[in-house]
């Protein structure tokens, strides 16, 4: 039985509760055919950083009260120290780190596959929203954002060479079974060069991010109907052993518990 505060999930088909305990609330459904939802309101008791990175989804969030200099959002070149009530719209393909303070933290997330060809849905966004507006379809998202184009996050820091080669070639070839000293030798960059340069800029070592990629295509296939097996080997992934583990790891449950639900 879901908790009265979190009633707004009715309108919703498929709602399964991730945790229902005490400081953690968490929960996802489908907002329509195309958008995933997800809902957390959780306590962390320590600095937290979490990667994430979608080839094929665009990811929408709407945080909560959020306290000042509590949280931080790297997206590719661009970072945000929002606060209050802050809506981040991250676009497909997007490389982004969130860095948590210590606190509580509430918040919406969308993902989606749709396409968003505007110019607009091409950069991340940042900008604030009321607490009480309700988002009922995958249209009214891209009206948000379509709405608040303008307020692109605009902090910038300097680019790596490295770290970008390095991050575009392992999106480019993925799905390869290309060691890192062969993938040093295509860049012309030394191997610790290349992983230091990426780990350093990006907050992760780039074997955790072409593992990344490679699940979170896993989970693009099996969404579009793939069987668990396939979608596997279709993401790169070499066994079915490796598979299970690198898609736990990033997602939090296992291919085929995922493929059931």
């Amino acid at each position: 039985m879901l908790q009265s505060n979190y009633s707004h999930f009715d309108s919703f088909s498929k709602v399964h509760i991730v945790s229902d305990r005490l400081n953690d609330f968490s929960a996802r459904a489908m907002l329509d055919q195309d958008v995933a939802y997800f809902f957390k309101d959780r306590s962390e008791k320590q600095h937290t950083i979490i990667n994430q990175s979608y080839l094929n989804f665009w990811m929408f969030v709407r945080f909560t009260n959020i306290q000042p200099k509590s949280l931080k959002i790297i997206i590719e070149d661009r970072y945000a120290e929002p606060c209050g009530n802050i809506s981040v719209f991250m676009p497909a393909a997007s490389f982004f780190v969130w860095m948590a303070a210590p606190g509580r933290y509430r918040y919406e997330a969308y993902m989606g596959a749709v396409a968003m060809e505007d110019s607009c849905m091409q950069s991340p966004l940042l900008f604030s929203h009321d607490a009480g507006d309700q988002i009922n379809s995958s249209a009214d998202i891209i009206n948000l954002i379509k709405k608040n184009a303008d307020y692109e996050v605009r902090m910038v820091r300097p680019r790596s060479y490295v770290a970008d080669k390095t991050k575009l070639f392992l999106e480019k070839n993925f799905t390869e079974d290309l060691s890192f000293t062969e993938i040093s030798k295509e860049l012309n960059i030394p191997v610790s060069t290349m992983t230091h340069g990426f780990k350093d800029y990006y907050g992760i070592a780039p074997t955790q991010y072409r593992s990344m990629i490679r699940s979170y295509q896993a989970l693009y296939h099996i969404q579009n109907g793939m069987s668990v097996t396939e979608a596997g080997y279709m993401a790169g992934f070499g066994s079915k052993s490796q598979f299970h583990d690198h898609f736990k790891r990033h997602l939090r449950v296992s291919p085929s518990s995922f493929a059931r639900k």
